[in-house]
This record gives structure tokens, C-alpha cells and sequence, in this order.
């Protein structure tokens, strides 16, 4: 597979997180957010706090922390492993592409796969991202084999944003139902955007 063009990365929240998203943009972990409602936090603790200790080998540097995180496929194994304790009806995607990033400015760096995993690599240039394997990343099935080794941790490659993702920088938003889709448009609505809602079942488990 080739790298698709756009190319999209997809960062999920829950949906209650979203008002505040669209009023404040998306913060990294280290950098403080604006005094907020309740956030809702679906990530692994214990992974969260790792990323801390993680350095990022290029400029701007610093930790995993300081960066937003988007995956650059669907389908994650960060949502499958929510789905078995949450609903995936309450998880929302937010998208942007690796281009209007560029055109925008704003400074980033990308993996290879998982940012844990001592086989990947940190990379900056877009010409890299020709060289990712592009289906590990969109593959609907991820279980490592024999054949394949890798393919977990090339699913969960990361396109990483430096501190902060402004509202601009985001093209759309995927939900898995019509209801969700419903509420969703509401709140893009009463936010004075107009960000287009799509219904995108097969990003879900």
C-alpha cells in the first residue's frame, strides 16, 4: 500500500472532551490547558506517565509529553483495548492531514511505529513517510505473525505535533452512529464551525 495522499492522522477522545477541544484546541500533556471542564481521560495511566521518560531524538526534543499524539491509521489498538471496558460509540476521531500540518506550520515529528518499542525510529522529513508500512498501519487485523513480526508495531506509528494543535488545524471529525453524529454536529454547530461529521463504522471494533 501506498502512502495515501492526503495523509490522514487521527487522534480519538471522548465526547465530552469536545466542546472544550473546539473552544481551546488540543494541549499536549506537559503544556497547561486553559481551566476547563472535567476532562475525560481514555488513555492507559501507566502508559501516559511512561511517555514522559521517552525522549524524542529530534528537534524540538524533549519527552513523548510534549507532543499531541495522532495515529497516522485507523482502527488502533489503543481503541480496541477502550472498547473491552467503555462504549466505542463514546469515542470520537478528531482528524487532520500531515499536509494543512505543514501548511500550517506547525512542528512535528513522526514514527515508524509504536514510540515505545526500541526497533523504531523518530523521523521529520515528509519524504520518510513514503517509506512507512502503510498497510501494517491500516490493517483491520494486527495480530503479529510469523510472516509478519512487526505489524503491531508498525499499526500504532504516531504523528506527533509539538506542544500544541490549533482548532484550524483540524479537517473533520468521524463518529461511529447517527446518534452520536447528531450531537456531534450540534456541538460543531454551537462552536461556529463548520467542520464536516461523518459516520465511519469501519474505524471501530
Amino acid at each position: 500500500m501506498l502512502q495515501p495522499i492526503p495523509t490522514r492522522i487521527y487522534r480519538i477522545t471522548h465526547l465530552t472532551n469536545l466542546p472544550d477541544t473546539l473552544r481551546h484546541g488540543i494541549f499536549c500533556r506537559n503544556r497547561p490547558a486553559p481551566v476547563t471542564a472535567a476532562y475525560q481521560n481514555i488513555g492507559d495511566a501507566s502508559l501516559t506517565d511512561r511517555r514522559n521518560r521517552i525522549a524524542v531524538p529530534l528537534p524540538p526534543g524533549g519527552v513523548l509529553n510534549d507532543y499531541v499524539p495522532f495515529y497516522l491509521g485507523p482502527r488502533s489498538p489503543m481503541l480496541y483495548r477502550i472498547g473491552k471496558h467503555a462504549p466505542q460509540s463514546e469515542i470520537i476521531y478528531l482528524l487532520s492531514n500531515v499536509q494543512h500540518v505543514q501548511q500550517l506550520g506547525l512542528p512535528y515529528v513522526f514514527t515508524d511505529g509504536h514510540a515505545f518499542e526500541i526497533l523504531t525510529s523518530f523521523h521529520q522529513s515528509p519524504a520518510d513517510l513514503a517509506n512507512l508500512a502503510w498497510a501494517d498501519i491500516y490493517a483491520d487485523q494486527w495480530k503479529p505473525t510469523l510472516q509478519n513480526p512487526n505489524l503491531q508495531r508498525h499499526k500504532q506509528a504516531e504523528f506527533l505535533v509539538h506542544q500544541f494543535v490549533p482548532v484550524n488545524a483540524l479537517v473533520g471529525i468521524a463518529v461511529l452512529n447517527d446518534h452520536i453524529r447528531t450531537q456531534v454536529e450540534q456541538i460543531v454547530q454551537q462552536a461556529g464551525l463548520a467542520l464536516p461529521v461523518r459516520e465511519v463504522p469501519a474505524w471501530y471494533y
